[in-house]
């Protein structure tokens, strides 16, 4: 499964936030969820009027170097950059484009005319990770504030062999785990589809 972009237009439960600071990390996952557009109406950055009803946001998941105890495993940390799923245009960029371009500068302008993000999957990144100030509720959540490309020498993450993609989650436990791979960036992790649920990584 593809999500494909194209240039134009404009969790609950014990959740612990993953520390701040920078980290080494892999793109594990990609996927999109719709929901009613509270902008509808109103006028955007580009100076129209957006009419849309929905807006569907991307959301670009990582796994860190930073470990975590589950089920009596160490596990790599899960976080994820979510952004309406826009690459804007050239002149007005949205905050996807500018995550991706500055996550990776090699892609120019042209690259991402039409862009399939699912092609991000198995690259490393180098990550920093905020906190929110604490909401009503209490919670403080861990925020993407930007990816690079992962400094050379270092280690990058793999994406472990129980992972399961979020558009996967249901037949995850019908499937078999693929092995993991050769370091994220490399483009060495075949059959993704069998990777990665962004909400219950394992």
């Amino acid at each position: 499964m593809s999500t494909l972009l194209t240039s134009g237009g404009n969790g609950g439960g014990n959740y612990t936030p993953h520390p701040e600071g920078q980290f080494m990390a892999v793109c594990c996952d990609i996927f999109t969820k719709v929901k009613p557009n509270k902008y509808k109406g109103q006028k955007g950055n580009n100076g129209k009027i957006d009419e849309r009803d929905t807006i569907t946001s991307l959301c670009v998941s990582f796994l860190t170097d930073e470990m975590i105890e589950i089920d009596g495993k160490m596990k790599p940390r899960y976080a994820s950059f979510w952004a309406t799923a826009t690459l804007g245009t050239t002149d007005y960029p949205s905050n996807l484009r500018k995550f991706i371009q500055g996550w990776i500068p090699t892609l120019k302008d042209a690259d991402l005319e039409t862009f399939d993000a699912d092609t991000l999957i198995g690259k490393g990144a180098y990550l920093t990770i905020r906190h929110s100030e604490a909401g009503p509720d209490g919670k403080v959540w861990a925020n993407i504030t930007g990816a690079m490309m992962p400094p050379k020498g270092m280690p990058v993450p793999l994406i472990p062999s129980d992972f399961v993609r979020h558009q996967d989650k249901d037949a995850a436990p019908a499937q078999q785990a693929a092995p993991a791979s050769g370091p994220g960036g490399e483009g060495a992790f075949p059959d993704l589809a069998r990777y990665g649920d962004a909400s219950s990584p394992f």
